[in-house]
């Protein structure tokens, strides 16, 4: 698959500055989850660029910035997912969804990747996949193997998917001729 120089810039510009918010929140609070940049951002790359930007945003971001906070089982497991989604609002970006459709499919898909990350890192741990799907369900709302936040999921599912539809939104207003006409110009 050839990839033009636009679309890499796109690309390699939309990641740098999902790592570098990402390090900046982890400067700023630690590892305390409360919003999921890197995943807000893919999600929104894919909206407003399609599949292919959103996959690249989505993986890239989380390995990138593993890297420097560091690498773990998690590591593979966050990116393909994030990817994966970042893909899938892709297959949406040529539909011009409202703001609440998008906050809708933002929540969905955080919610979901937030239970399909967490199942597979229980299954790491040696949980079964049914006990690991119930931990992965219980410790959004309730601490589990070794958690200490309360509704830690909805919290981060609801300003993950602020910042991914106000992402989209605040690049829709300011490029509006770029994105009528949908291409971008990124052949």
């Amino acid at each position: 698959m050839r990839i033009s120089a636009k679309r890499l810039a796109l690309i390699s510009t939309i990641t740098a500055l999902a790592v570098a918010l990402r390090l900046a929140k982890h400067a700023a609070v630690g590892v305390v989850q409360f919003v999921n940049i890197p995943l807000a951002l893919s999600m929104a790359s894919g909206l407003l660029f399609g599949a292919a930007t959103g996959f690249a945003v989505g993986f890239l971001t989380f390995a990138l910035s593993d890297m420097l906070l560091g690498l773990g089982p998690w590591t593979p497991v966050d990116a393909v997912v994030a990817a994966a989604l970042g893909g899938l609002c892709g297959l949406v970006s040529g539909r011009n969804l409202h703001r609440t459709e998008m906050l809708v499919l933002a929540y969905l898909l955080t919610f979901a990747y937030d239970v399909v990350t967490s199942t597979v890192l229980y299954m790491l741990f040696g949980l079964s996949l049914w006990h690991a799907f119930i931990a992965g369900i219980v410790g959004l709302f309730l601490p589990v193997m070794g958690g200490h936040l309360l509704a830690v999921g909805p919290v981060t599912e609801l300003l993950t998917s602020l910042l991914a539809t106000a992402v989209v939104e605040g690049v829709r207003r300011r490029l509006p001729v770029v994105m009528r006409e949908g291409s971008c110009g990124l052949g």
